[in-house]
């Protein structure tokens, strides 16, 4: 997995995610733990290593009362049509 945090205009962060296959199994396999357990929560953590950055994101279930600041969007190249 490799973790990078960019730089936006105005100030605001971005965070890119590079997931091997079968981590992108597993993140799967782990947000459907908290989709039946909404009391658990889980981190994807950084090794520490090198120049300081991105430590740790943790991902759990929100509550009803916990307004949304950010949003799904689509894939960034649409899939092609089968010939």
């Amino acid at each position: 997995m490799y973790a990078e945090i960019e730089k936006w205009k105005q100030g605001w962060l971005g965070l890119n995610l590079g997931l091997r296959n079968d981590e992108i199994d597993y993140l799967i396999s782990m947000l459907n733990e908290i989709k039946n357990d909404n009391d658990q929560h889980f981190h994807i953590s950084s090794d520490c290593k090198g120049k300081p950055g991105l430590g740790g994101i943790q991902i759990y279930v929100k509550t009803e009362e916990e307004e949304d600041n950010m949003y799904f969007t689509s894939l960034a190249i649409a899939p092609e049509p089968e010939v």
